[in-house]
């Protein structure tokens, strides 16, 4: 039997606490959303209400960075462009 490393313990861990099981229930429900064709996605009321203080910009994702600086590149406005942290290489070990 593998043992699993640290974080991985720990992850699984997290996701057995009210705020993993919240995120693991969004995650969950969007992927239906997606399979059945659905325009939208709802979002359980538990992790919006410990995400909401935190989203204070369009800005704190990434893909609506990542649009702004296209439209910032399309409109020859370099100097507006956001910072967008490297991207991680890919692994098979994604939770989810």
């Amino acid at each position: 039997m593998i043992k699993p490393d640290a974080e991985e313990q720990l992850l699984e861990e997290f996701l057995g606490t009210p705020e993993g099981e919240a995120w693991d229930a969004f995650v969950q429900q969007g992927r239906e959303a997606i399979e059945r064709g659905n325009a939208t996605v709802e979002m359980p009321t538990a992790l919006f209400t410990l995400i909401l203080p935190e989203l204070l910009s369009p800005f704190d994702f990434l893909a609506l960075k990542q649009a702004w600086n296209r439209l910032c590149d399309e409109r020859g406005r370099a100097d507006l462009k956001k910072t967008v942290p490297e991207p991680v290489p890919e692994s098979d070990d994604e939770p989810f």
